[in-house]
């Protein structure tokens, strides 16, 4: 199992948190956040963004995660458990914490604050990070090589499970992700119908996109929102279109 610690410290003298980590017992580090005035809670958003970026961004264990199997992040804050389980009153935390709900529910949430191996860490050099609109995204976000940037949903993904019919994959966001990876993804044509659904239900069709493999029965429904294509259902050509 990869195991992630993060331990968050009191605030810095120039207003900004500093949250040790380490994979292992030399596998560690240090990363800085400066909080933005709209935060609720900085304490909790500096540790769940350190962690995200660690994850995705810092790919501390070598890879990528494309799912939270086999995944465990002890973090030092009890609300961080209790965002994932859904339990918190910190909703301001909440869109910072989705990403643990979604793409790595999975992973095993832990809460410690021991500081084994952490202690002798320098922050003298702590890496800053930059927080961008990315952290307030909650799903799997993807470059494919032929839809650029997607966002992949918790949704879509259950959508997806529950849907496929060539046998239930036992990880459903690798899957998933994989399909969407492949370069050979081309647009379809949306039958009138769909569109005026979409229309009825988000004020507006002109964003809604069709997606599939040549050689596959899946088509993915996809909003084009400029930066990001965001999949928001997916399902199996026999369906007809049923979103």
């Amino acid at each position: 199992m990869m195991v992630l610690h993060t331990r968050i410290t009191p605030k810095q003298n120039d207003g900004s948190y500093i949250v040790l980590w380490r994979t292992g017992t030399r596998n560690k580090g240090a990363v800085r956040i400066e909080p933005e005035d709209s935060w609720s809670d900085e304490r909790v958003i500096a540790e769940l963004v350190a962690i995200r970026f660690l994850l995705f961004n810092r790919t501390v264990f070598n890879r990528m995660p494309v799912s939270g199997k086999g995944y465990r992040i002890c973090a030092s804050q009890g609300a961080i458990r209790k965002l994932v389980q859904g339990r918190s009153n910190k909703e301001g935390c909440q869109p910072y914490a989705d990403f643990l709900r979604s793409q790595l529910e999975e992973a095993e949430i832990a809460i410690s604050n021991d500081m084994e191996f952490l202690e002798d860490i320098d922050i003298t050099d702590a890496e800053l990070i930059n927080v961008d609109e990315t952290y307030l995204i909650g799903g799997a976000i993807i470059e494919a090589p032929a839809m650029g940037k997607v966002v992949l949903s918790r949704h879509a993904v259950h959508q997806y499970l529950e849907r496929v019919t060539s046998g239930k994959p036992q990880d459903p966001w690798a899957s998933l992700i994989q399909r969407l990876l492949n370069p050979e993804l081309r647009r379809e044509e949306i039958p009138d119908r769909i569109l005026e659904h979409k229309q009825r239900r988000f004020g507006r069709s002109d964003n809604v996109e069709a997606w599939s493999h040549p050689n596959s029965k899946f088509i993915y429904l996809v909003v084009n929102d400029g930066g990001y294509r965001t999949v928001v259902t997916c399902f199996e050509r026999a369906a007809r279109y049923r979103a």
